[in-house]
C-alpha cells in the first residue's frame, strides 16, 4: 500500500495534498472541509497498519479528491 500511496501523492504535482492543511494559518478550513485527508496522514496510517482493506483506502483517496 505504502508504494501506491506514493505512486498517487506524486501525481500531486502542486505538492498540495501532501500534508494536513495548517488550520493556524487557514482558520476556516474545518468550517468547509468536514473531513480533511491528504497524502501525508495516509502514509502514517499504512505504516501503522491502520487500513484494515482496499475500501478504507479508497475512501480516504476520495476524502482527498473531494476535498
Amino acid at each position: 500500500l505504502f508504494g501506491l500511496v506514493k505512486r498517487l501523492s506524486d501525481c500531486d504535482a502542486n505538492r498540495v495534498f501532501q500534508e494536513p492543511v495548517d488550520t493556524t494559518l487557514v482558520t476556516d478550513y474545518l468550517d468547509v472541509v468536514a473531513q480533511p485527508m491528504d497524502f501525508g496522514t495516509m502514509r502514517r496510517k499504512v505504516v501503522a497498519g491502520a487500513y484494515g482493506s482496499l475500501a478504507a483506502v479508497e475512501r480516504d483517496l476520495a476524502l482527498i479528491y473531494g476535498n
